[in-house]
């Protein structure tokens, strides 16, 4: 028997992998999950108004390991991150709009054949 007044579900995605960590902008209009079908990705979606809508969803993070979403910035522009991309977990963060991460919390590390000289 339905609650009075719920919505039906909506389906918010379709397609291979498992879906969790789900974060919500504070405006509401935008949510990045992880898609974690052989490493953990984050994918980033508009979000339409009641009942809930769901836009095409697009890949976020580019590299190939692990990056999981923690929070968004005050102004809902970038996605802060942990990620294992330089061997070790670190805190980063994305802009919508930008193809590389910022390292925030930890320090950079070089590559075993970079720092072999």
């Amino acid at each position: 028997m339905p609650t009075p007044g719920a919505t039906a579900a909506t389906r918010l995605t379709n397609a291979p992998g498992h879906v969790s960590e789900i974060s919500v902008t504070g405006d509401g209009k935008q949510l990045a999950v992880i898609r974690d079908y052989s490493q953990a990705d984050i994918f980033i979606a508009d979000v339409g108004p009641e009942p809930v809508q769901l836009g095409v969803s697009r890949r976020l993070t580019l590299d190939q390991k692990d990056d999981f979403p923690y929070s968004w910035t005050p102004d809902s522009r970038a996605v802060l991150f942990i990620s294992n991309r330089d061997g070790i977990s670190h805190i980063y963060k994305q802009g919508l709009d930008q193809t590389q991460a910022e390292l925030l919390v930890g320090e950079a590390r070089s590559s075993p054949a970079s720092s072999q000289s």
